[in-house]
């Protein structure tokens, strides 16, 4: 998170003045990132709660296992954090975002991680399919 070049840096600070021109006030790079590490943080919580190691997960999302790791420590800058301050400076929460965006795409009960979620609860997993 702290490896933000000068010129990200200006490029976020013109995006927060812009903001003003659409009528919201982004929020700051502090704020946004305690959303970025709580978003790891479920992440990794998730894994355990499933009793995956990091290699196990990362081999299923056919990441490295350091890419994995990066995310659940938010040890990046990455797109999460430019989608949590766009979000922001817009005068929206990046979740209503990712909702109403799921919601375009996938009308109601018809989104795949449904069927996922109900086979996982009777032992059987994506990978398994």
């Amino acid at each position: 998170m702290d490896d933000v070049s000068g010129t990200t840096q200006n490029v976020l600070s013109e995006r927060h003045t812009k903001s003003a021109d659409v009528g919201a006030e982004s929020m700051d790079r502090a704020a946004a990132a305690a959303i970025l590490n709580a978003v790891g943080a479920r992440l990794r919580t998730a894994r355990l709660n499933q009793g995956l190691s990091l290699a196990e997960a990362a081999a299923r999302l056919y990441i490295s296992d350091s890419v994995l790791s990066r995310l659940e420590r938010a040890g990046r800058d990455s797109g999460l954090l430019r989608l949590i301050m766009t979000s922001s400076a817009l005068g929206m929460r990046l979740s209503d975002v990712l909702r109403l965006a799921e919601d375009d795409a996938f009308p109601l009960g018809s989104a795949p991680w449904t069927v996922c979620r109900t086979t996982a609860s009777h032992g059987v997993t994506p990978a398994d399919e």
